[in-house]
Protein backbone atom coordinates (compact mmCIF):
# COMPACT_ATOMS: atom_id res chain seq x y z
CA UNK A 1 0.00 0.00 0.00
CA UNK A 2 1.74 3.20 -0.89
CA UNK A 3 1.62 6.06 1.19
CA UNK A 4 0.77 9.21 0.64
CA UNK A 5 4.07 12.19 1.40
CA UNK A 6 2.88 13.88 4.87
CA UNK A 7 1.89 17.18 3.41
CA UNK A 8 -0.16 15.92 0.42
CA UNK A 9 -2.51 13.84 3.46
CA UNK A 10 -2.74 16.80 5.66
CA UNK A 11 -4.85 18.69 2.64
CA UNK A 12 -6.90 15.61 2.15
CA UNK A 13 -7.44 15.02 5.08
CA UNK A 14 -8.11 19.35 5.81
CA UNK A 15 -10.58 19.08 2.74
CA UNK A 16 -12.72 16.16 3.90
CA UNK A 17 -13.08 17.68 7.35
CA UNK A 18 -14.31 21.28 6.02
CA UNK A 19 -16.65 19.41 3.24
CA UNK A 20 -14.95 20.61 0.15
CA UNK A 21 -13.91 18.38 -2.79
CA UNK A 22 -10.44 17.07 -2.73
CA UNK A 23 -7.80 18.37 -5.04
CA UNK A 24 -6.05 16.19 -7.06
CA UNK A 25 -2.08 17.03 -5.70
CA UNK A 26 -1.11 16.46 -9.50
CA UNK A 27 -2.80 19.71 -10.42
CA UNK A 28 -4.86 17.58 -13.59
CA UNK A 29 -8.38 17.31 -11.36
CA UNK A 30 -9.01 14.06 -12.45
CA UNK A 31 -9.82 12.59 -9.25
CA UNK A 32 -13.58 11.85 -9.35
CA UNK A 33 -15.89 15.11 -8.03
CA UNK A 34 -17.83 14.59 -4.63
CA UNK A 35 -20.29 17.33 -3.22
CA UNK A 36 -20.46 21.44 -4.79
CA UNK A 37 -17.25 21.14 -6.96
CA UNK A 38 -16.52 23.66 -9.40
CA UNK A 39 -15.78 21.29 -11.78
CA UNK A 40 -18.14 20.88 -15.28
CA UNK A 41 -18.43 17.21 -15.63
CA UNK A 42 -21.12 16.91 -18.10
CA UNK A 43 -19.45 20.20 -19.64
CA UNK A 44 -22.53 22.31 -20.18
CA UNK A 45 -20.97 25.06 -18.70
CA UNK A 46 -21.58 24.67 -15.72
CA UNK A 47 -20.84 23.04 -12.23
CA UNK A 48 -22.28 22.17 -9.14
CA UNK A 49 -21.14 24.92 -7.64
CA UNK A 50 -22.43 27.39 -10.51
CA UNK A 51 -26.02 25.65 -10.03
CA UNK A 52 -26.02 22.52 -12.14
CA UNK A 53 -28.33 20.42 -10.24
CA UNK A 54 -27.17 17.24 -12.25
CA UNK A 55 -23.51 17.36 -13.68
CA UNK A 56 -23.93 14.07 -15.75
CA UNK A 57 -26.56 15.78 -18.28
CA UNK A 58 -25.38 18.40 -20.23
CA UNK A 59 -28.80 19.10 -20.93
CA UNK A 60 -29.74 19.86 -17.48
CA UNK A 61 -28.15 23.60 -16.24
CA UNK A 62 -29.68 26.82 -15.07
CA UNK A 63 -29.46 27.96 -18.51
CA UNK A 64 -31.64 24.95 -20.25
CA UNK A 65 -34.96 25.61 -21.45
CA UNK A 66 -37.63 23.81 -19.31
CA UNK A 67 -39.89 21.34 -21.02
CA UNK A 68 -42.76 19.23 -19.66
CA UNK A 69 -40.87 16.00 -18.89
CA UNK A 70 -41.14 15.75 -15.58
CA UNK A 71 -37.18 16.78 -14.73
CA UNK A 72 -36.13 20.36 -13.56
CA UNK A 73 -34.05 20.99 -16.29
CA UNK A 74 -33.45 24.79 -15.50
CA UNK A 75 -32.98 23.73 -12.68
CA UNK A 76 -34.75 25.94 -10.60
CA UNK A 77 -35.98 23.50 -8.33
CA UNK A 78 -39.18 23.01 -9.61
CA UNK A 79 -40.53 20.72 -12.27
CA UNK A 80 -41.44 21.77 -15.46
CA UNK A 81 -42.24 25.18 -14.34
CA UNK A 82 -46.21 24.36 -14.21
CA UNK A 83 -47.13 26.20 -11.65
CA UNK A 84 -50.90 25.81 -12.53
CA UNK A 85 -50.73 22.08 -13.22
CA UNK A 86 -51.79 22.45 -17.21
CA UNK A 87 -48.43 20.52 -18.55
CA UNK A 88 -46.93 23.73 -20.55
CA UNK A 89 -43.89 25.88 -18.63
CA UNK A 90 -44.19 29.27 -17.88
CA UNK A 91 -41.82 29.63 -21.19
CA UNK A 92 -44.61 28.74 -23.60
CA UNK A 93 -47.94 29.40 -20.70
CA UNK A 94 -48.95 33.03 -21.04
CA UNK A 95 -50.71 32.77 -17.57
CA UNK A 96 -49.66 30.18 -15.84
CA UNK A 97 -51.92 30.88 -12.73
CA UNK A 98 -54.71 29.56 -14.65
CA UNK A 99 -55.27 25.85 -15.97
CA UNK A 100 -57.49 26.87 -18.99
CA UNK A 101 -55.08 29.73 -20.43
CA UNK A 102 -52.01 27.72 -22.45
CA UNK A 103 -51.11 26.97 -26.27
CA UNK A 104 -53.42 24.37 -26.97
CA UNK A 105 -56.64 25.64 -25.18
CA UNK A 106 -59.42 26.54 -27.26
CA UNK A 107 -60.09 30.31 -27.91
CA UNK A 108 -63.33 31.64 -25.78
CA UNK A 109 -64.28 34.58 -28.27
CA UNK A 110 -66.29 36.07 -25.44
CA UNK A 111 -64.20 36.88 -23.06
CA UNK A 112 -61.44 39.45 -24.27
CA UNK A 113 -58.55 36.84 -23.12
CA UNK A 114 -56.04 35.15 -24.66
CA UNK A 115 -57.13 31.67 -23.97
CA UNK A 116 -54.45 30.19 -26.12
CA UNK A 117 -50.81 32.18 -25.87
CA UNK A 118 -51.61 33.57 -29.58
CA UNK A 119 -50.85 37.00 -28.84
CA UNK A 120 -54.40 37.67 -30.10
CA UNK A 121 -57.47 38.00 -28.70
CA UNK A 122 -61.41 37.44 -29.38
CA UNK A 123 -61.99 38.89 -32.54
CA UNK A 124 -58.54 40.05 -33.42
CA UNK A 125 -57.80 35.98 -33.58
CA UNK A 126 -56.15 35.22 -37.52
CA UNK A 127 -57.88 33.14 -40.17
CA UNK A 128 -55.17 30.20 -40.39
CA UNK A 129 -56.06 28.18 -43.09
CA UNK A 130 -56.60 31.33 -45.55
CA UNK A 131 -60.54 30.61 -46.02
CA UNK A 132 -61.94 33.92 -44.88
CA UNK A 133 -63.20 32.71 -41.23
CA UNK A 134 -61.24 32.80 -38.01
CA UNK A 135 -62.27 30.61 -35.12
CA UNK A 136 -64.12 33.36 -33.62
CA UNK A 137 -65.44 33.89 -36.79
CA UNK A 138 -66.92 30.18 -36.60
CA UNK A 139 -64.30 28.56 -38.27
CA UNK A 140 -64.73 25.06 -36.45
CA UNK A 141 -61.56 23.47 -38.61
CA UNK A 142 -59.02 26.34 -39.10
CA UNK A 143 -56.47 23.96 -40.09
CA UNK A 144 -58.43 22.97 -43.38
CA UNK A 145 -59.38 25.68 -45.85
CA UNK A 146 -62.29 23.34 -47.40
CA UNK A 147 -64.41 24.17 -43.81
CA UNK A 148 -65.74 27.29 -42.55
CA UNK A 149 -69.20 28.95 -42.04
CA UNK A 150 -68.94 30.29 -45.81
CA UNK A 151 -68.31 26.44 -47.40
CA UNK A 152 -71.68 24.44 -48.86
CA UNK A 153 -72.07 21.31 -46.98
CA UNK A 154 -70.95 18.09 -49.23
CA UNK A 155 -73.70 15.36 -48.21
CA UNK A 156 -71.08 12.68 -48.89
CA UNK A 157 -68.00 13.10 -47.14
CA UNK A 158 -68.62 12.75 -43.62
CA UNK A 159 -67.81 16.50 -42.32
CA UNK A 160 -69.15 19.35 -41.14
CA UNK A 161 -68.28 21.58 -44.07
CA UNK A 162 -70.34 24.40 -43.02
CA UNK A 163 -69.64 24.46 -39.43
CA UNK A 164 -73.14 24.49 -38.62
CA UNK A 165 -73.03 21.24 -36.03
CA UNK A 166 -74.71 18.78 -38.73
CA UNK A 167 -72.47 16.42 -40.82
CA UNK A 168 -73.77 15.87 -44.15
CA UNK A 169 -76.88 17.41 -44.18
CA UNK A 170 -79.42 17.96 -47.85
CA UNK A 171 -78.80 21.27 -48.35
CA UNK A 172 -82.45 22.85 -47.16
CA UNK A 173 -84.14 26.22 -48.00
CA UNK A 174 -84.71 29.03 -45.70
CA UNK A 175 -87.97 30.30 -47.01
CA UNK A 176 -90.73 28.46 -45.35
CA UNK A 177 -90.18 31.32 -42.28
CA UNK A 178 -89.93 34.75 -42.86
CA UNK A 179 -88.54 37.31 -40.67
CA UNK A 180 -89.81 40.82 -39.89
CA UNK A 181 -88.34 43.65 -41.93
CA UNK A 182 -86.85 41.34 -44.90
CA UNK A 183 -86.75 43.69 -47.60
CA UNK A 184 -88.09 41.77 -51.52
CA UNK A 185 -84.12 40.74 -52.34
CA UNK A 186 -83.96 39.20 -48.74
CA UNK A 187 -87.13 37.56 -49.96
CA UNK A 188 -86.17 36.64 -53.49
CA UNK A 189 -82.73 35.10 -52.33
CA UNK A 190 -84.36 32.59 -50.03
CA UNK A 191 -86.79 32.03 -52.47
CA UNK A 192 -84.17 30.82 -54.96
CA UNK A 193 -82.42 28.66 -51.89
CA UNK A 194 -79.40 31.17 -51.16
CA UNK A 195 -79.71 30.61 -47.38
CA UNK A 196 -76.08 31.46 -46.29
CA UNK A 197 -75.36 35.04 -45.89
CA UNK A 198 -71.96 34.70 -46.20
CA UNK A 199 -72.12 33.95 -49.86
CA UNK A 200 -74.82 36.86 -50.55
CA UNK A 201 -72.61 39.93 -51.31
CA UNK A 202 -75.72 41.74 -52.32
CA UNK A 203 -78.95 41.45 -53.87
CA UNK A 204 -80.51 44.33 -56.17
CA UNK A 205 -84.40 43.43 -57.97
CA UNK A 206 -84.55 46.18 -60.96
CA UNK A 207 -87.61 47.35 -62.87
CA UNK A 208 -90.60 47.91 -62.25
CA UNK A 209 -91.78 45.93 -58.74
CA UNK A 210 -95.02 44.67 -60.73
CA UNK A 211 -93.01 42.84 -62.85
CA UNK A 212 -91.21 40.56 -60.21
CA UNK A 213 -92.37 38.74 -56.82
CA UNK A 214 -91.72 36.02 -54.31
CA UNK A 215 -94.55 33.08 -54.38
CA UNK A 216 -95.66 29.93 -52.81
CA UNK A 217 -97.63 28.93 -56.10
CA UNK A 218 -98.79 29.96 -59.55
CA UNK A 219 -102.12 28.54 -60.28
CA UNK A 220 -100.91 25.01 -60.18
CA UNK A 221 -97.22 25.32 -60.13
CA UNK A 222 -95.98 24.45 -56.68
CA UNK A 223 -92.63 25.37 -55.39
CA UNK A 224 -89.83 22.57 -56.42
CA UNK A 225 -89.38 19.61 -54.02
CA UNK A 226 -88.04 16.41 -53.89
CA UNK A 227 -90.10 12.99 -54.63
CA UNK A 228 -87.29 10.79 -53.56
CA UNK A 229 -86.43 10.57 -49.59
CA UNK A 230 -83.05 10.82 -50.25
CA UNK A 231 -83.05 13.74 -52.62
CA UNK A 232 -81.23 12.23 -55.59
CA UNK A 233 -83.10 14.54 -57.95
CA UNK A 234 -80.82 17.49 -56.55
CA UNK A 235 -84.22 18.78 -54.81
CA UNK A 236 -84.83 20.40 -51.55
CA UNK A 237 -87.04 18.22 -49.38
CA UNK A 238 -88.79 21.43 -47.48
CA UNK A 239 -89.37 24.23 -50.31
CA UNK A 240 -91.86 27.05 -49.94
CA UNK A 241 -91.91 30.21 -52.14
CA UNK A 242 -90.22 30.89 -56.29
CA UNK A 243 -89.19 33.94 -57.48
CA UNK A 244 -91.16 35.00 -60.73
CA UNK A 245 -89.80 37.48 -63.07
CA UNK A 246 -91.68 38.27 -65.94
CA UNK A 247 -91.71 41.17 -68.81
CA UNK A 248 -94.89 41.94 -67.92
CA UNK A 249 -97.23 42.12 -64.59
CA UNK A 250 -96.02 38.92 -62.74
CA UNK A 251 -98.82 36.75 -62.41
CA UNK A 252 -100.30 38.94 -65.40
CA UNK A 253 -104.15 37.77 -65.41
CA UNK A 254 -103.74 38.55 -69.40
CA UNK A 255 -100.28 38.50 -71.19
CA UNK A 256 -101.92 38.54 -74.75
CA UNK A 257 -103.06 42.31 -74.10
CA UNK A 258 -104.41 44.68 -72.29
CA UNK A 259 -102.92 47.17 -69.46
CA UNK A 260 -100.28 44.97 -67.75
CA UNK A 261 -98.20 43.91 -70.37
CA UNK A 262 -96.28 47.53 -70.65
CA UNK A 263 -93.90 48.15 -67.90
CA UNK A 264 -93.10 51.43 -68.76
CA UNK A 265 -89.25 50.74 -69.42
CA UNK A 266 -88.20 51.14 -72.97
CA UNK A 267 -85.16 50.99 -74.81
CA UNK A 268 -82.88 49.16 -71.78
CA UNK A 269 -79.62 48.43 -72.39
CA UNK A 270 -79.43 45.06 -73.71
CA UNK A 271 -77.97 42.35 -71.20
CA UNK A 272 -76.56 40.17 -74.46
CA UNK A 273 -72.79 39.21 -73.49
CA UNK A 274 -72.51 40.35 -77.47
CA UNK A 275 -75.66 43.06 -78.05
CA UNK A 276 -76.49 42.88 -81.34
CA UNK A 277 -78.81 46.18 -81.33
CA UNK A 278 -81.74 44.73 -80.46
CA UNK A 279 -84.73 46.78 -79.12
CA UNK A 280 -85.11 45.64 -75.81
CA UNK A 281 -88.11 47.03 -73.28
CA UNK A 282 -89.80 45.81 -69.87
CA UNK A 283 -85.89 44.74 -68.42
CA UNK A 284 -86.72 42.52 -65.31
CA UNK A 285 -83.60 41.73 -63.27
CA UNK A 286 -82.37 40.46 -60.22
CA UNK A 287 -78.73 40.98 -59.75
CA UNK A 288 -76.60 38.77 -57.11
CA UNK A 289 -72.77 39.69 -55.85
CA UNK A 290 -71.96 36.13 -55.01
CA UNK A 291 -69.13 34.66 -52.53
CA UNK A 292 -68.30 31.31 -54.55
CA UNK A 293 -67.63 29.10 -51.46
CA UNK A 294 -64.31 27.95 -51.33
CA UNK A 295 -65.22 24.04 -51.61
CA UNK A 296 -68.03 24.57 -54.36
CA UNK A 297 -67.19 23.83 -58.20
CA UNK A 298 -70.02 25.27 -59.49
CA UNK A 299 -73.80 26.13 -59.43
CA UNK A 300 -77.12 25.04 -60.99
CA UNK A 301 -80.76 26.07 -60.94
CA UNK A 302 -84.36 25.42 -61.51
CA UNK A 303 -86.27 27.32 -63.89
CA UNK A 304 -89.84 27.63 -65.88
CA UNK A 305 -89.88 29.78 -69.16
CA UNK A 306 -93.54 30.90 -70.52
CA UNK A 307 -93.77 33.17 -73.52
CA UNK A 308 -97.27 33.99 -75.02
CA UNK A 309 -95.32 34.70 -78.23
CA UNK A 310 -95.55 30.75 -79.08
CA UNK A 311 -95.90 29.72 -81.32
CA UNK A 312 -97.02 33.00 -83.53
CA UNK A 313 -93.45 33.93 -83.64
CA UNK A 314 -91.12 31.12 -83.28
CA UNK A 315 -88.51 31.50 -85.99
CA UNK A 316 -89.27 35.55 -85.63
CA UNK A 317 -86.55 38.31 -84.25
CA UNK A 318 -90.05 39.52 -82.03
CA UNK A 319 -89.03 37.04 -78.90
CA UNK A 320 -88.57 38.07 -75.52
CA UNK A 321 -85.54 36.34 -73.84
CA UNK A 322 -83.80 34.86 -70.62
CA UNK A 323 -80.45 35.38 -69.57
CA UNK A 324 -78.60 34.10 -66.83
CA UNK A 325 -75.25 35.61 -66.61
CA UNK A 326 -72.23 35.40 -64.72
CA UNK A 327 -69.83 38.25 -64.58
CA UNK A 328 -65.93 38.06 -62.79
CA UNK A 329 -65.77 34.38 -63.07
CA UNK A 330 -62.11 33.98 -63.87
CA UNK A 331 -62.98 30.74 -64.87
CA UNK A 332 -66.03 31.17 -67.24
CA UNK A 333 -65.21 33.85 -70.09
CA UNK A 334 -62.49 35.35 -68.68
CA UNK A 335 -64.14 36.76 -66.12
CA UNK A 336 -66.45 38.59 -69.03
CA UNK A 337 -70.08 38.24 -69.52
CA UNK A 338 -71.29 35.12 -70.14
CA UNK A 339 -74.91 33.57 -70.93
CA UNK A 340 -75.01 30.04 -69.29
CA UNK A 341 -78.73 29.47 -70.02
CA UNK A 342 -78.98 27.91 -73.43
CA UNK A 343 -80.39 24.95 -75.51
CA UNK A 344 -77.66 22.21 -76.73
CA UNK A 345 -78.06 24.03 -80.43
CA UNK A 346 -76.20 27.38 -77.98
CA UNK A 347 -79.88 29.38 -78.81
CA UNK A 348 -80.67 31.74 -75.99
CA UNK A 349 -83.86 31.01 -74.16
CA UNK A 350 -86.82 32.18 -76.51
CA UNK A 351 -89.69 30.68 -77.72
CA UNK A 352 -86.88 29.17 -80.66
CA UNK A 353 -85.21 27.33 -77.82
CA UNK A 354 -85.87 23.67 -78.24
CA UNK A 355 -86.99 23.07 -74.65
CA UNK A 356 -90.20 24.87 -75.69
CA UNK A 357 -93.29 22.44 -75.51
CA UNK A 358 -96.14 21.24 -78.30
CA UNK A 359 -99.60 22.38 -76.68
CA UNK A 360 -101.03 20.81 -75.06
CA UNK A 361 -99.06 18.12 -73.99
CA UNK A 362 -97.06 19.67 -71.12
CA UNK A 363 -94.41 18.40 -68.85
CA UNK A 364 -95.95 20.73 -66.30
CA UNK A 365 -99.64 21.82 -65.57
CA UNK A 366 -99.54 25.32 -66.31
CA UNK A 367 -103.65 25.52 -66.30
CA UNK A 368 -104.69 28.77 -64.75
CA UNK A 369 -100.98 31.00 -65.71
CA UNK A 370 -103.26 32.44 -68.87
CA UNK A 371 -99.95 30.86 -71.14
CA UNK A 372 -101.84 27.81 -71.92
CA UNK A 373 -105.52 29.37 -73.08
CA UNK A 374 -106.49 27.72 -76.62
CA UNK A 375 -107.28 30.19 -79.73
CA UNK A 376 -110.07 30.04 -82.04
CA UNK A 377 -107.62 31.93 -85.08
CA UNK A 378 -104.80 29.88 -86.46
CA UNK A 379 -101.97 31.68 -86.03
CA UNK A 380 -99.00 30.82 -88.91
CA UNK A 381 -95.86 29.26 -88.05
CA UNK A 382 -92.90 29.34 -90.28
CA UNK A 383 -89.29 28.87 -90.79
CA UNK A 384 -86.42 31.19 -90.82
CA UNK A 385 -83.39 29.64 -91.53
CA UNK A 386 -81.58 32.47 -91.23
CA UNK A 387 -82.54 31.71 -87.22
CA UNK A 388 -81.63 28.21 -87.18
CA UNK A 389 -85.20 26.82 -86.05
CA UNK A 390 -88.20 25.06 -87.11
CA UNK A 391 -91.22 26.01 -86.29
CA UNK A 392 -94.03 23.69 -84.61
CA UNK A 393 -95.98 21.49 -87.14
CA UNK A 394 -99.15 21.70 -87.19
CA UNK A 395 -98.98 25.26 -85.97
CA UNK A 396 -100.66 24.88 -82.48
CA UNK A 397 -104.10 27.16 -81.83
CA UNK A 398 -103.17 27.92 -78.70
CA UNK A 399 -101.46 31.03 -77.69
CA UNK A 400 -98.69 30.45 -75.45
CA UNK A 401 -96.25 27.53 -74.11
CA UNK A 402 -93.73 26.46 -71.56
CA UNK A 403 -90.35 24.90 -71.67
CA UNK A 404 -91.18 22.78 -68.99
CA UNK A 405 -88.89 22.49 -65.89
CA UNK A 406 -85.10 22.81 -67.06
CA UNK A 407 -81.93 22.99 -64.90
CA UNK A 408 -78.79 25.20 -65.75
CA UNK A 409 -75.49 24.00 -64.30
CA UNK A 410 -72.52 26.38 -64.73
CA UNK A 411 -69.03 25.60 -63.37
CA UNK A 412 -67.61 28.62 -60.59
CA UNK A 413 -64.19 29.35 -59.60
CA UNK A 414 -63.88 28.40 -55.75
CA UNK A 415 -63.38 31.86 -53.40
CA UNK A 416 -64.53 34.10 -56.37
CA UNK A 417 -66.80 37.36 -55.81
CA UNK A 418 -69.28 37.11 -58.92
CA UNK A 419 -72.21 38.39 -60.24
CA UNK A 420 -75.07 36.51 -61.34
CA UNK A 421 -77.59 38.22 -63.28
CA UNK A 422 -81.11 36.57 -63.92
CA UNK A 423 -82.90 38.60 -66.46
CA UNK A 424 -85.77 39.11 -68.71
CA UNK A 425 -87.66 41.17 -71.48
CA UNK A 426 -89.36 42.25 -74.23
CA UNK A 427 -87.33 42.38 -77.49
CA UNK A 428 -88.89 44.09 -80.57
CA UNK A 429 -91.93 45.52 -78.65
CA UNK A 430 -93.40 46.03 -75.05
CA UNK A 431 -96.25 43.59 -75.45
CA UNK A 432 -96.74 39.95 -75.76
CA UNK A 433 -95.06 38.91 -72.21
CA UNK A 434 -93.14 36.19 -71.09
CA UNK A 435 -92.12 35.39 -67.37
CA UNK A 436 -89.62 33.01 -65.85
CA UNK A 437 -90.02 31.11 -62.11
CA UNK A 438 -86.56 30.64 -61.22
CA UNK A 439 -85.67 28.10 -57.54
CA UNK A 440 -83.66 25.46 -56.05
CA UNK A 441 -79.90 27.45 -56.62
CA UNK A 442 -77.67 24.72 -55.09
CA UNK A 443 -73.85 24.97 -54.99
CA UNK A 444 -72.03 21.90 -56.52
CA UNK A 445 -69.37 20.01 -54.98
CA UNK A 446 -68.67 18.20 -58.37
CA UNK A 447 -66.49 19.20 -60.83
CA UNK A 448 -68.12 20.57 -63.60
CA UNK A 449 -67.24 20.48 -67.51
CA UNK A 450 -69.15 23.78 -68.79
CA UNK A 451 -72.63 25.25 -69.02
CA UNK A 452 -75.39 24.15 -69.95
CA UNK A 453 -79.03 23.13 -69.51
CA UNK A 454 -81.04 20.10 -69.34
CA UNK A 455 -84.65 19.09 -68.81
Amino acid sequence: MKTLPGNVALLVAVGLVLGGCPVDPSGNNNWIDAGLDRNDDDGDGFSEAEGDCDDTNRDIHPDAREIVDGIDNNCDGLVDDDLDGDHFPAAEDCDDTDPNIHPLAPENCNDEVDNNCNGYTDAEEPDHDGDGFGVCAGDCNDNNIWISPGNVEDPTDGVDNNCDGVIDEIQGNCDCSGEPGMTIEEQAARALGLCNPYQVLSANLIGNPTGYGVYDDWAAILPRVSQDASSNDGLPQVNCKFLILASGQAKNPDPQSGEYMDLGIWGAPDPAPAPDGADVNDLTQFELQLRVPGNAKGFSFDFVFFSVEYPEFVCSTFNDTFYALVIDDPGLGGGQRTNVSFDNENNEITVNAGFFEYPPYWSLDITGTQYELAEAWQPGCSDDPSIGCTAPDPCPAYKGSTTGWLRTTSPATPGADITLIFSIHDEGDSILDSAVIIDNFRWQTVPIEGPGTVK
